[in-house]
């Protein structure tokens, strides 16, 4: 059962969140391994704090300032507002999070992305184990398909 603030943490996600994944490298004196991360993050202004603080106390993680020094690349005169990112990772976090989204009802490009993140967060171990060659190209190639899919397609022809 999904709570009230759970429903509305859906639509916020939806229209505000971001997940992805990260390589990561590391390095040991023996070897130099990679591996892939999940992320989930959620940026708003930073006066603005209330439902970041809300995601951090619900599902852990850490919250991040930014100050203005953002410029565009397309306007040089323009610069951002501060704002503040609500970051979490691991397997562990981020599944409870997922689970939540999944359970969804409005049809939406990001929860058929969401689909592909999730066959990711069940791929494998996480950081600090040994991950086989297999694993690591399935991430990989999950990786590069939600990079696909969420490059802009004109949707108009279906309407």
């Amino acid at each position: 059962m999904i709570t009230d603030e759970e429903r509305e943490f859906i639509g916020f996600f939806w229209g505000e969140g971001y997940f992805g994944i990260r390589k990561s490298i590391s390095h040991t004196a023996i070897e130099k391994n990679f591996h892939y991360n999940p992320v989930l993050k959620i940026t708003q202004r930073d006066d603005n704090p209330y439902i970041l603080e809300w995601c951090k106390k619900r599902f852990g993680g850490t919250i991040h300032f930014r100050d203005k020094t953002y410029v565009s690349m397309l306007r040089s005169d323009y610069k951002a507002n501060p704002r503040l990112t609500w970051e979490v990772q691991g397997f562990k976090r981020i599944k409870e999070v997922v689970s939540i989204l999944m359970q969804g009802k409005l049809p939406d490009k990001k929860k058929e992305s969401l689909i592909l993140f999730n066959e990711f967060l069940h791929t494998g171990v996480g950081v600090g184990h040994k991950t086989t060659p297999e694993v690591l190209k399935k991430q990989a190639d999950i990786k590069e398909a939600l990079i696909d899919f969420k490059k802009y397609k004109t949707s108009i022809a279906t309407l």
